[in-house]
């Protein structure tokens, strides 16, 4: 419904009212193939999404319906969620919270094209929740991709010297 196409009049000699009302499909919000995903309780019929490591395309938040994501983690596993979409859209944010649901471990809210939350490693093994949400404006629905990476406990991750594996890899350090 866009409210700034409703128009009508309202006649007082017989108590009447007309009103004409647009309704147009770009300010709907159609779901995505993971819908309902509208919360981090699992008692709740619209509860968090499993997802497993991977790329996911073509995603879509409502602005009243924020979308949950579930990951399986085992204790020293490490996560990274990283969302790709148009800022101009609509600006989407991401939250990344602990097994309980409630404790908030990274925060990405920025003002960009892309947003990416991370766990280095899971303190304890469990699900852990995704939170992805429209801040703030008005835009009734924006399109994003998602990529889920999990590091599995005892992967090691490169640093700014990799590859250095050998000493016919090493990295000079000045």
């Amino acid at each position: 419904l866009d409210p700034d196409a409703l128009t009508g009049d309202v006649r007082a000699d017989d108590n009447t009212a007309r009103l004409d009302l647009t309704i147009s499909a770009a300010l709907a919000c159609a779901p995505d193939a993971f819908e309902p995903n509208r919360s981090s309780f699992e008692g709740d019929e619209a509860r968090a999404a499993a997802l497993v490591e991977g790329a996911y395309v073509g995603l879509r938040v409502c602005g009243t319906d924020d979308d949950w994501y579930a990951v399986e983690l085992a204790p020293g596993d490490g996560l990274t969620v990283s969302l790709a979409f148009e800022h101009a859209d609509g600006d989407i944010d991401v939250r990344l919270y602990d097994v309980d649901g409630d404790t908030q471990l990274d925060v990405s809210a920025g003002a960009s094209n892309s947003e990416s939350v991370e766990v280095p490693r899971a303190l304890i093994g469990g699900t852990y929740f995704v939170r992805v949400y429209l801040f703030g404006d008005r835009a009734p629905a924006s399109t994003y991709d998602m990529d889920v990476q999990v590091r599995r406990a005892g992967e090691c991750m490169d640093d700014a010297f990799a590859p250095n594996a050998d000493s016919a890899n090493a990295a000079v350090i000045s």
